[in-house]
């Protein structure tokens, strides 16, 4: 488990990135504990953020940016932490 880094989606913007807020509906069928035939709909969104130069990070929601990185030089999204720091876009931890 690594440290979760969250920024608010106005401050990417105005360094640049484009923001597309994204959905998808999840439909399931299933029978309930009781027998009765059961009908269920989720509806999940995220935010995709397009960094200039055409690299894109997903959030896991669709308020802010959230992701995972317990170190700059190993994680998967360190690249994401240092541009951020390089263009002094405002980030908190946790």
């Amino acid at each position: 488990m690594g440290r979760q880094i969250t920024v608010k989606l106005a401050d990417l913007e105005k360094a640049g990135c484009e923001i597309d807020i994204r959905s998808e509906v999840f439909e399931s069928n299933f029978t309930s504990w009781d027998g009765q035939d059961a009908d269920c709909e989720e509806i999940s969104e995220w935010a995709e953020v397009y960094l200039p130069g055409g690299r894109r990070i997903d959030s896991n929601c669709a308020d802010c940016l959230n992701f995972d990185c317990r170190d700059m030089a190993t994680s998967t999204y360190g690249w994401m932490e240092k541009w951020m720091i390089e263009n002094k876009v405002p980030y908190v931890h946790g």
